[in-house]
């Protein structure tokens, strides 16, 4: 079987996420239609995302058959659940890891796993089950798109990012100058772009080593590629209407040949539900990304001395490429760790796709 993604993920760390991911039928009560309800879905060690697009198509086919209130009450549930413990986690370590001694913090990192774990499969489900609720709906007579009852995540950081980027350029700091000045900018602009980045960490790509909106120096690019050659006063209106919603795929007949209308309330319940996975769609890596640099690295952080002191070796950025399970351990093999950071290092591809220059590793762990 050929990839779906090839070197998707390049970090240990990132990857041992990925265990559970087979198991996302059971998440939703798409019981019984796969064997062992396992979806074909895995992450080799090279990083490739292999999924099975048969055992996706009977997934999706198997949906209308078993919409139902409490179905999808279930799947919101199991979604919004999902969420939930991961954020909520993502902030419990964020605010423990200064103070945790060493056992506090293990168990914390091992506890924001579980929840990323947890929360890893909604984002392999959200690559049709959306798609599939949606034509759903249109093969029972309502073909309108949902819309998002405020404004999308994505339209949000936009609107926050231009008002980043009118700021300090009122102030003199347009893009350009920010990203050959900085760090040696006035204090009022350091805090305020530092700020932005803290409260929007999390935003990026999938790859949590590659930069995003947390590092000053990709926002100072965003800004520079989105608006500076822009006209203020369009992008003012077109941000005061919001965003156009994302619609799911052209509606086509359901797999099944399900055609009798649900009942209204049926119907109603099956629109709010689709319009929690569109946003889901926006936010997935977010969560994900979020929970790393907001939640996982204060506490690598914190463990990283403790590590140095069994291993005279050790760099700083070394514990990046053990698994969770492993980090969560006493005694974690670090000679492993720096066996696949040499392979990592040595992809060349992959990190010149995902702009990860040489000391990008060291900056994260605050040793550049």
């Amino acid at each position: 079987m050929n990839p779906y993604r090839r070197h998707l993920i390049g970090l240990p760390l990132q990857r041992s996420v990925f265990t559970n991911i087979d198991r996302a039928p059971t998440l939703v009560d798409l019981t019984g239609v796969l064997p062992d309800d396992r979806l074909g879905a895995w992450l080799n060690d090279a990083g490739d995302l292999f999924l099975d697009v048969a055992h996706v198509g009977q997934l999706a086919s198997a949906i209308p058959d078993r919409i139902s209130p409490a179905w999808l009450h279930h799947m919101a549930c199991s979604l919004e659940s999902a969420c939930r413990g991961v954020g909520l986690t993502t902030e419990l370590c964020r605010t423990r890891a200064r103070d945790a001694d060493a056992s506090e913090a293990r168990q914390l990192i091992a506890d924001l796993g579980a929840s990323v774990r947890t929360l890893v499969p909604f984002a392999i489900l959200s690559k049709f089950v959306p798609d599939a609720l949606y034509r759903a709906a249109a093969s029972s007579g309502d073909a309108s798109v949902p819309a998002l009852p405020h404004d999308s995540p994505g339209t949000m950081l936009t609107r926050e990012s231009f008002a980043l980027f009118e700021a300090c350029g009122a102030c003199g700091f347009p893009p350009d100058r920010l990203l050959a000045e900085w760090p040696a900018v006035p204090a009022d602009i350091g805090d305020r772009v530092r700020t932005f980045c803290e409260g929007h960490a999390g935003f990026g790509p999938l790859q949590w080593e590659a930069p995003g909106f947390e590092d000053p120096r990709y926002v100072f690019t965003v800004l520079q590629t989105v608006f500076a050659e822009s006209d203020g006063e369009q992008v003012r209106h077109r941000l005061r209407g919001g965003a156009p919603r994302r619609a799911p795929a052209e509606a086509t007949p359901s797999p099944s040949g399900h055609g009798a209308r649900w009942p209204a309330s049926t119907m109603k319940t099956l629109r709010r539900v689709t319009v929690m996975w569109m946003e889901f769609l926006e936010r997935e890596t977010w969560y994900v990304r979020r929970a790393f640099h907001v939640g996982f690295l204060p506490l690598v952080h914190r463990l990283a001395p403790d590590f140095a002191m069994w291993d005279v070796d050790m760099t700083a950025d070394d514990v990046l490429f053990l698994g969770l399970d492993e980090l969560a351990a006493q005694r974690p093999d670090l000679a492993l760790a720096r066996s696949r950071r040499e392979t990592y290092l040595a992809n060349s591809g992959y990190l010149a796709e995902h702009g990860i220059v040489p000391d990008r590793l060291a900056t994260m762990m605050g040793t550049a």
